[in-house]
């Protein structure tokens, strides 16, 4: 193209030559809202040292105009000197006097022109100078630079972020290769390899091999620097200031002085020659963050005490109490200084860049503001704990780091009861293994009351490492813990702390093997929850005893004390009580006329509801009974489709608790004689006989004899005829779960998605809508509630209700009987 020979200011540091990286997108974006001749403004939008010059060049250079006038108007603040400023560089009269437009006419006599207006974000009233200009020059266009949106009627805005950087784990390296991309270090031809980069990382590696082009990066420089790029944020400027770097120090002490909370100041020198603020990336933050007035500049100093993104009310509650936090950030928002993340969150999520973040922290210490900041921030977190809600995973790290803030101002029973609030709501395992080592290391501090001492050592019984090295001394350590936290609820006084300590005496049976102390325990638990009158606690110690009573071969008195949990349980909203005693009770085959309070729930809604709260063992318990219900049917393949959803269950703590493990493969044993998989049924068996004495008291006395009788004949470590199994020794429990998944798996061939059948006439005398003939399509084909929600596009909730209406209808007393009505009447999917 043809450009207006006008003297050009050197547009700074992210305006040298070289490839333009990353920007393919928006360079097209850009182009083709020039070429649009609707369109007579057009703003690119970021902060400081993101690019914008650098693009905007780029597409003056692109683009089909052929006269471009480049304006750079870092200098000016005032709309009057902007006009003379644009007066000067279209070069047609010395008047300054002369308006814009008018140079225009008397230079271009109105032809088409692109004006390049860098930096209009200081300039008071540069909006009415550009409207102006358009007004009186109807062929002007312009493209214009700011860290905010100009303000001109019809303006169309192209926001930058930083560069895409190297994703933890992408590519056969993780340095954000792609996995066929070729190898960097192998191939002579680096320049071309580096299309096989992440954006960010393509620049950094360009403009360090400018400074030295005898050394190609290693891999371990090309390690360091993904580091580099993610500490910076991927932001150009930042970037270019790290290369900078390259030739006087190695990229990995650069990547580990960057990882520190201070390590920005690394980047405060550029080379010479650079525009003052494009010469340090504080200059930078600090030319943006000056044009804002000081309520936004207290937000942002403000929002750096969060750890990761934020929620609106997370905002609002660390803003000063005279800072309208919404409007104060959108203010932010349009200044590019904060993120906004409107993904899969239920609500949008506000987040400061690495580099924006260090700059306000270091603000929020030299105002003096950070004490009254991060206490607000702690009165949030404690009130967040307290609604009882799940943490979501943005915000673990903000409730950490309030918590280890609570540690080391030596106020050791806040930190322990925060620990506590936020070990209600933390459910991610690994955020759950964080609160966990610091509920351990608040117990080694002497002296904290005793209630919340006694509540901290029951919450860290009940949560378990899946895995140890020792499981006897982890058994042993889990025992003395047990005591401990019994001893010090009774000093406590407190009724809920000793019952939640005795309930722990049957949770750990598992691992402890210790019969006398559960017995003992939950005997005390149900007579102290009758002698306090509370009802849910009541509801769980009667059903533990009523499981304890049911193993024992008692089943009378068990079914009495489960169906008295299950009705007091239901009235105290105590989830454990009503889904475990629901659970034996279907599986002792009561009906819903023996239970006052409400139905029983199916078995697949009490698996649905045991997934959701993550709760393995009522899981496991309710597809032992699906499992049995199947074999009781002849169907070996639901079976083994329920057996394979049962086997990671017991898989996963077959260390730590091997009896409930071993109890899951009696299950599978079960499965596979009915599948008449004799070698693979003769093999776990032999896993289980060291085990077998264990097992008569941890199933349930029918479980116990269905298991006997199906392996009767089987054989232990001896042959079985036709089946080839050998005499080596029998595999160990682990293995034994591999060879269990592995058969079941043969068992269970790939399903096709289900989708809604079409009906069939019922018999006249069924009331069934056509909605519920749908549902009972769907329950004769074993599909749970969740499943026929999908498939018919309506809740889970209405399926239920559906359900009982089809219970109710036919006179059924269930999901089994209501599939075997309809298969006898001839309710079919057609076709």
């Amino acid at each position: 193209m043809r450009s207006v020979e006008v003297e050009r200011e050197r547009p700074g540091l992210l305006t040298m030559s070289g490839p333009l990286f990353g920007r393919d997108a928006e360079l097209a974006v850009v182009l083709g809202l020039l070429g649009d001749p609707g369109v007579r403004t057009v703003v690119l939008v970021g902060p400081s040292g993101v690019g914008k010059t650098k693009l905007a060049l780029a597409a003056c250079d692109a683009s089909a105009f052929p006269l471009a006038v480049v304006v750079q108007l870092s200098a000016v603040r005032e709309g009057d000197v902007m006009a003379d400023a644009l007066v000067l560089r279209i070069g047609a009269s010395e008047a300054l006097s002369e308006r814009p437009a008018d140079a225009l006419w008397r230079a271009h006599g109105g032809d088409p022109v692109l004006l390049v207006l860098d930096n209009l974000e200081q300039v008071h009233g540069a909006a009415d100078i550009v409207r102006e200009l358009l007004e009186d020059y109807p062929a002007a266009t312009v493209l214009a630079t700011s860290v905010g949106d100009v303000g001109v009627p019809g303006e169309r805005v192209v926001r930058l972020g930083p560069l895409p950087v190297p994703v933890e784990g992408s590519g056969n390296r993780a340095t954000g290769f792609a996995d066929d991309a070729p190898d960097f270090v192998d191939q002579g031809d680096e320049v071309s390899s580096m299309t096989a980069l992440a954006p960010a990382l393509q620049m950094f590696v360009e403009r360090a091999l400018r400074r030295d082009v005898t050394h190609p990066p290693s891999e371990a420089d090309l390690l360091a620097a993904v580091r580099i790029c993610r500490a910076v944020g991927g932001l150009p400027l930042a970037i270019e200031l790290a290369a900078a770097r390259a030739g006087s120090m190695s990229l990995q002490l650069m990547a580990a002085q960057l990882s520190e909370p201070t390590g920005l100041r690394l980047l405060d020198h550029a080379p010479a020659g650079a525009p003052e603020r494009h010469r340090s990336l504080g200059a930078a933050l600090t030319w943006t963050v000056d044009l804002l007035s000081p309520s936004a500049a207290v937000l942002l100093a403000a929002l750096s005490v969060f750890e990761g993104p934020a929620t609106l009310e997370a905002v609002a509650s660390v803003a000063p109490p005279d800072v309208m936090a919404l409007d104060v950030l959108s203010t932010l928002l349009d200044f590019s200084l904060v993120d906004v993340d409107a993904g899969d969150a239920e609500e949008p999520l506000f987040s400061l860049l690495p580099s924006v973040r260090t700059f306000a922290s270091e603000r929020l210490t030299s105002n003096g503001e950070r004490p009254e900041a991060l206490r607000r921030h702690d009165r949030y977190v404690r009130a967040r704990c307290r609604t009882g809600r799940p943490l979501l995973p943005h915000e673990v790290a903000d409730i950490l780091a309030a918590l280890d803030r609570a540690q080391l101002d030596g106020t050791s029973d806040a930190a322990l009861e925060l620990a506590l609030q936020a070990a209600r709501v933390t459910t991610a395992p690994g955020a759950r293994a964080s609160v966990a080592t610091r509920v351990e290391g608040l117990l080694e501090v002497p002296g904290h009351d005793a209630v919340l001492a006694s509540r901290a050592l029951v919450w860290s019984v009940s949560h378990l490492p899946a895995d140890v090295d020792d499981r006897e001394a982890f058994a042993a350590w889990t025992l003395d813990r047990v005591h401990q936290a019994i001893r010090v609820a009774r000093t406590s006084g407190d009724s809920g702390a000793l019952l939640d300590a005795l309930e722990l005496t049957i949770r750990t049976l598992p691992l402890t093997l210790d019969m006398d102390l559960a017995r003992a325990g939950i005997e005390e638990g149900l007579a102290l929850a009758e002698h306090y009158g509370d009802p849910g606690r009541l509801a769980r110690f009667r059903m533990w005893v009523g499981m304890a009573n049911l193993s024992q071969g008692q089943v009378e008195h068990a079914e009495g004390l489960l169906l008295a949990a299950f009705a007091g349980g239901s009235a105290a909203g105590d989830r454990v009580a009503v889904d475990y005693s629901a659970v034996f009770l279907r599986a002792m085959g009561c009906t819903d006329s023996r239970v006052p309070s409400r139905p029983l729930p199916e078995l697949q809604d009490l698996l649905e509801s045991a997934r959701r709260n993550h709760d393995g063992v009522a899981a496991a318990m309710a597809l032992n009974q699906l499992i049995s219900r199947a074999l009781d049917a002849g169907d070996v393949r639901s079976a083994a489709e329920f057996t394979l959803q049962l086997l990671p269950i017991g898989a996963a703590r077959v260390v730590v608790e091997p009896l409930p493990s071993a109890t899951v493969l009696t299950v599978a044993v079960r499965v596979l004689v009915a599948a008449r998989q004799w070698g693979a049924a003769a093999a776990l068996q032999a896993s289980l006989a060291p085990l077998d004495p264990l097992l008569r008291n941890a199933l349930s006395r029918a479980d116990y004899l269905a298991y006997i009788a199906s392996v009767e004949g089987l054989g232990v470590g001896a042959a079985t005829p036709g089946t080839g199994a050998s005499s080596s020794a029998p595999p160990p429990l682990r293995e034994a779960f591999r060879l269990a998944e592995r058969t079941m798996a043969r068992l269970v061939p790939p399903v096709e998605p289900r989708s809604a059948p079409a009906v069939t006439s019922l018999p006249a005398s069924s009331q069934l809508t056509t909605r519920e003939r749908e549902v009972l399509l769907f329950l004769v084909d074993g599909a749970a509630n969740r499943e026929i929600a999908d498939a018919l596009g309506i809740s889970s909730k209405t399926v239920m209700h559906h359900t009982v209406a089809i219970y109710r209808k036919l006179g059924v007393r269930g999901r089994t009987e209501a599939a075997t009505w309809a298969l006898r009447t001839g309710l079919t999917p057609s076709g």
